[in-house]
């Protein structure tokens, strides 16, 4: 039986297709897909979103504000400008009444029912996601107050998303100026620069070789962090005897599979499995220059493996590698560049990931009226 749920004073529990009108898509459907830049925008309920744009003039959608919906995946986007779509599977979302209801609030709400496990495949709207309930206060003022203080919320996430979008590209930039080969510069084979050493695997069927003494490390480490020093498998000091050691300060790189290209650098000595070679500098060879060569050179080092059923890149072809290797100087001063713009990114994806918490945490509250929102406002 479902436990009855708690509706604060002043709420009410409304089903979602008892307060919401759909609107099929049919006459909207951009005809042309050879999109361009500038027009209407075309636009998915998926992650992408702005799929291009059109220079169709007609059957143009602009009773907005509205939520588009893909009937089979339930995912959704509020839209308040003018549009047209690629696709018959979604519905157009409106309020029965909007002297009652705000659908800016009513998207928030659906938001979070999206989160809930989609069942098979069929239209979602009419035969499960309009039954679901959710909880809305009486006065449209409180609704507009919490659909404001969420708003402002997604405001401050897409900042932070759009400055770290920002801080990516100024560093694609410096990449391609700072470590294109200068006058005075030497083209050397990576074995010539670092020993590259190719990890193994202790045996998994002696479960004394696994623990927590030491770090072992897969492709799954690679690619959020620059600096490796959790993963998901640790080493016994048994284990890791059976192992080559990789020191800090080594450039692990991944060179089988689906994830090549993935990178990082040790921040302690530590074993990687076979799937990467790990890149210890010689003496002369700044790392964090090295690491960003090699991270210069991913799309490259991908073609060098081919289209087989399993990418592979051996140790034999990734050693002959080319690198532009300057005089040491010139290494710090680029790596010490890159490394403060890389810094900011991290600050800033920090900042991201609790934007998103706080959201989650407000939503928790509000959209359930276990926060009143003029508690909240006057705090």
């Amino acid at each position: 039986m479902e436990k009855e749920r708690f509706i604060p004073d002043g709420w009410r529990e409304v089903q979602l297709d008892s307060i919401l009108i759909y609107e099929q898509p049919y006459l909207y459907i951009v005809k042309n897909e050879d999109y361009t830049n500038i027009g209407t925008p075309v636009l998915t309920a998926g992650k992408s979103f702005i799929l291009g744009y059109t220079r169709e003039s007609t059957n143009i959608y602009n009773q907005t504000p509205v939520i588009i919906f893909d009937d089979f995946t339930t995912d959704s986007k509020y839209v308040d400008f003018p549009f047209k779509v690629k696709s018959s599977a979604m519905k157009f979302l409106k309020c029965k009444d909007n002297s009652k209801n705000n659908l800016l609030l009513i998207f928030a709400h659906i938001q979070t029912l999206k989160n809930k496990e989609v069942g098979e495949h069929k239209r979602q709207w009419i035969s499960e996601f309009g039954k679901k309930k959710v909880l809305l206060p009486t006065s449209l003022s409180e609704q507009q107050q919490i659909a404001s203080i969420l708003s402002a919320a997604d405001s401050a996430i897409e900042q932070t998303e759009t400055l770290i979008e920002k801080y990516k590209n100024i560093k694609k930039g410096l990449m391609q100026d700072l470590l294109n080969p200068k006058e005075g510069w030497k083209m050397m084979e990576l074995e010539s620069v670092a020993n590259i050493v190719t990890g193994s695997t202790p045996s998994t069927q002696d479960s004394s070789n696994y623990g927590h003494d030491y770090l072992f490390v897969g492709p799954g480490d690679l690619g959020n962090d620059i600096f490796i020093n959790k993963t998901e498998k640790n080493l016994s000091a048994k284990g890791f005897s059976l192992c080559r050691k990789i020191p800090k300060n080594s450039i692990l790189y991944t060179c089988i599979g689906s994830t090549i290209g993935k990178c990082g650098i040790s921040d302690c000595e530590l074993a990687t499995n076979q799937q990467i070679n790990s890149v210890i500098p010689h003496k002369g060879i700044d790392y964090m220059y090295l690491f960003y060569i090699l991270l210069s050179k991913t799309e490259k080092i991908k073609e060098m493996a081919g289209t087989q059923a399993v990418p592979l890149v051996n140790k034999s072809l990734f050693s002959q590698i080319l690198v532009p290797i300057p005089d040491i100087s010139e290494q710090q001063r680029i790596a010490e560049i890159l490394s403060l713009v890389d810094e900011q990114i991290r600050r800033l994806e920090s900042s991201l990931k609790k934007q998103r918490e706080q959201k989650l945490g407000l939503m928790d509250d509000l959209l359930t009226g276990r926060v009143r929102v003029t508690k909240l406002l006057n705090n």
